[in-house]
């Protein structure tokens, strides 16, 4: 009976979040209101989405993840840019464009034999991780964090977490992880993903 409540209330939770952003998916595709569309430039499609609260004021916040237009067909998509948009939420449910990196989201064939390395974003409190994952016998995974300084008034580059391990040894993983302390202060739009 508790089993079946948890499944129900999370289920109740999922559709509410879904039905805020009033986004749906079509095959492939996510569509959004123009409310939230408005902001793709032309020549991209969206990729990705993720919804919270960016900022600490207690409104959710929209993360847009792009793609370049034909990337999926390109012989060498190498070049192609992934712009990661942060879009703040307001009071009157609109919202506006409050940063933009091109610099942090992988490009489509930089994951090696292993493909598409994005595999996601997540917020918190905050802080949002955009992941990513790649390799062939080799794997690696990077997961970039930035934190809201509500004294910056913008996103700061929190963590790096790099890790790499071979398929034929899963017990030994080396990890690396860089603070503050290792690469100073970074904000969002400054930062350049290393590849």
């Amino acid at each position: 009976m508790l089993k079946q409540l948890l499944i129900t209330l999370s289920l109740f939770l999922f559709v509410r979040e879904a039905a805020f952003a009033k986004q749906w998916q079509n095959g492939d595709t996510i569509v959004l209101p123009h409310e939230i569309s408005k902001f793709i430039p032309k020549g991209y499609t969206l990729k990705d989405t993720a919804m919270g609260d960016l900022n600490l004021d207690k409104y959710k916040d929209i993360i847009l993840i792009l793609k370049t237009n034909g990337e999926d067909t390109a012989v060498d998509a190498t070049e192609y840019k992934r712009p990661l948009l942060l879009l703040l939420g307001h009071p009157d449910k609109t919202f506006t464009l409050a940063a933009r990196n091109d610099n942090i989201v992988s490009c489509l064939q930089c994951g090696g034999v292993f493909g598409d390395p994005y595999s996601g974003v997540e917020v918190r409190k905050g802080i949002f991780t955009v992941h990513h994952f790649g390799g062939s016998n080799d794997r690696w995974s990077n997961d970039i964090a930035f934190k809201y300084s509500q004294r910056d008034k913008t996103w700061l580059l929190y963590k790096i977490v790099d890790k790499g391990w071979s398929v034929f040894n899963l017990n030994k993983v080396e990890t690396t992880i860089q603070t503050k302390k290792d690469f100073g202060i970074v904000t969002f739009s400054k930062f350049i993903h290393d590849e």
